[in-house]
């Protein structure tokens, strides 16, 4: 009977992406399952009522968690509506492959803002 081997040294990262930010490149790093379990853990604590200043800064520690590149300080010097777009696409990631492609006829500036929307 041939034994069987499961080479986990030869796996790859499922979820492979990345985040331009502030003109850097950031690749997403799986969590493991003690940092998965520890977000799962503040999730559970966070009350039902969680206040939005609770859910932004469980936002960026998500985010801090898996693009360990970008600093905390980047993220709280950004707009609310990007630091939702990045957690967004943090939590999209995380459960499927997700393509983030630009919308048609909209052309980016150089602050990955669509022209065609301003």
């Amino acid at each position: 009977m041939a034994t069987k081997l499961l080479d986990l040294d030869a796996v790859t990262n499922e979820v492979e992406f990345t985040l331009k930010l502030n003109g850097t490149t950031h690749e997403m790093v799986e969590p493991t399952v003690e940092d998965f379990l520890k977000t799962m853990k503040k999730l559970e604590d966070m009350p039902l009522n969680a206040t939005p200043r609770q859910e932004l800064e469980m936002a960026i520690d998500m985010i801090v968690s898996v693009f360990p590149t970008i600093k905390r300080e980047e993220l709280v010097s950004l707009g609310i509506s990007k630091v939702r777009k990045i957690s967004d696409f943090v939590r999209q990631a995380s459960g499927q492959q997700v393509e983030v492609e630009q919308a048609e006829g909209g052309q980016k500036d150089g602050e990955g803002k669509d022209k065609a929307a301003s």
